[in-house]
């Protein structure tokens, strides 16, 4: 009954933005860049935090919304249904518009938005 009535799920958390003020951009080491992965590819600078007065020395100003959206659809209904695996639900997922809340982070990492610590203590392992 669950998978018939379920048409999205999906999961938000919150994180800090740093301040445009006092960041500090850094080269990323290669164990950060592998660990962004496929999701953003190698980027030349990251940002970090640093702190100033505007910030309260925390390096960080505001929250911004990290958010995974996994769509039901039927092959989804399907796998639920007759078979479910977490394998099977990860195939599907994966096959549709699916983004993990660490992969949207790293976009943002990448855009300067918030910081890969951030985004790791956040988003958890996948």
């Amino acid at each position: 009954l669950v998978a018939n009535a379920l048409n999205l799920i999906i999961a938000q958390r919150l994180v800090r933005v740093l301040c445009e003020s006092c960041r500090k951009a850094v080269k990323p080491t290669p164990a950060q860049n592998m660990k962004m992965g496929t999701s953003v590819g190698g980027v030349p600078t990251i940002y970090v935090p640093t702190g100033c007065k505007r910030c309260l020395r925390t390096g960080y100003i505001g929250r911004r919304a990290l958010f995974e959206l996994l769509e039901f659809t039927n092959a989804m209904r399907d796998v639920v249904v007759k078979a479910p695996t977490i394998q099977g639900i990860r195939d599907i997922a994966n096959q549709g518009l699916f983004m993990t809340l660490q992969a949207h982070g790293y976009q943002l990492v990448s855009q300067g938005v918030t910081s890969m610590d951030e985004v790791d203590r956040v988003g958890g392992s996948e």
